[in-house]
C-alpha cells in the first residue's frame, strides 16, 4: 500500500478527554500511540545501495496506549478518542499505520493535546421558580432595568443566561440587553465583561423564557460575586417585567445613564446561568 501523508488535523479539547480528527491524502487504516509523558526518540537508518538513509524515528514511550481509529474500515478520515483523563492533562501522540517503507511504520508527526478543565454544558447558578413580579421600569426614565448578584456553585465559562419575563409592549419589538459584570463592593462594577441582547415582543403573563447567548470568554468561580444586569431603552416607555422577588438591604446603585442611583434593592430575578 502506498504511504499516506497527513493533510489536516483538528483536536477537540473535552472535559477529561480529547477527540482527534485526522485526514490523509490516501486511504489507510490508522492507529495512534499516546501517553501523558512526552517520549524521547532516536533515528532509524537503512543502508540503500551503500548510502545510509534515515527512514524515520523510534519513539521511546513511558506507559503508552495504542488506540485504533473509530472508523471500521480504511479511508481518508480518521477519528480517535482518548478518554479517562484528568482535566488539563497533556496527551502526546502520533498517528501511524503498518505499511510504511522498508517494513517500518508510516508515521505522522509527534503532537500533543490538552483536555479541558471546565465541564461543558453545566448549570453554574440557578434561582428559578419565584412567584412574584416587579415592574422594572424606573419612573421618568427611558431605562427599564433589573440586576441580580450571584455566586456560582461551580466554575465555568458563561455560555447562556436564561430569564423569565413578559412585556406589555403593545406589539412593539423591544431590544433587551443583558450584561455580565464583576462585583464592586456589593454593586455592579463599571466594567462590562460581556453583553448580549435579544428581542422581546408583547408576551402576556405567564412569562416566556428568554435565552441570552455569550461567547464563553467570561470565567466565573465559586466564592466570587458577579452581576447579571438587564436593561432596555425605547421611546415609548413600554414595560418589560421580570419574574422576581425583591430582597431589601443589598445596594445596587449602578445606573446605565450615569445620572440616577439604582433603587436600594437586589433584584432576585429568575435566572439560570449555564456554561
Amino acid at each position: 500500500m502506498t504511504p499516506w501523508v497527513l493533510t489536516n488535523l483538528s483536536i477537540d479539547s473535552l472535559y477529561a478527554a480529547v477527540l482527534i480528527h485526522a485526514e490523509t491524502n490516501r486511504v489507510a487504516y490508522n492507529w495512534i500511540i499516546w501517553s501523558l509523558i512526552k517520549p524521547t526518540r532516536k533515528p532509524l537508518w537503512k543502508v540503500i545501495r551503500g548510502k545510509r538513509i534515515q527512514c524515520g524515528y523510534k519513539y521511546i514511550w513511558i506507559n503508552p496506549t495504542t488506540t485504533a481509529q473509530d472508523e471500521p474500515a480504511n479511508g481518508t478520515q480518521h477519528t480517535f478518542g482518548v478518554a479517562g483523563l484528568i482535566p488539563s492533562d497533556t496527551v502526546w501522540f502520533y498517528m501511524f499505520s503498518l505499511d510504511g517503507p522498508y517494513g517500518k511504520e508510516c508515521q505522522g508527526p509527534l503532537m500533543y493535546a490538552h483536555s479541558a478543565d471546565i465541564v461543558p454544558s453545566q448549570t453554574l447558578f440557578e434561582d428559578w421558580g419565584h412567584s412574584n413580579t416587579i415592574n422594572l421600569e424606573r419612573p421618568g426614565s427611558a431605562w427599564t432595568w433589573a440586576a441580580r448578584r450571584f455566586t456560582p456553585t461551580v466554575a465555568g465559562n458563561v455560555a447562556t443566561v436564561q430569564v423569565r419575563m413578559y412585556s406589555n409592549a403593545g406589539g412593539d419589538v423591544l431590544l433587551v440587553h443583558m450584561q455580565i459584570r464583576n462585583d464592586d463592593a456589593a454593586e455592579p462594577s463599571d466594567f462590562v465583561q460581556e453583553e448580549s441582547s435579544t428581542t422581546v415582543i408583547n408576551i402576556p403573563s405567564p412569562p416566556a423564557i428568554y435565552t441570552y447567548d455569550f461567547s464563553g470568554a467570561t470565567l466565573v468561580t465559586p466564592g466570587s460575586y458577579y452581576w447579571i444586569a438587564m436593561f432596555r431603552r425605547d421611546r415609548r416607555y413600554n414595560t418589560v417585567r421580570v419574574y422576581c422577588d425583591a430582597v431589601e438591604g443589598t445596594p445596587g446603585r449602578f445606573d446605565p445613564t450615569g445620572v440616577q442611583p439604582w433603587y436600594q434593592n437586589d433584584r432576585t430575578m429568575d435566572i439560570i446561568v449555564k456554561s
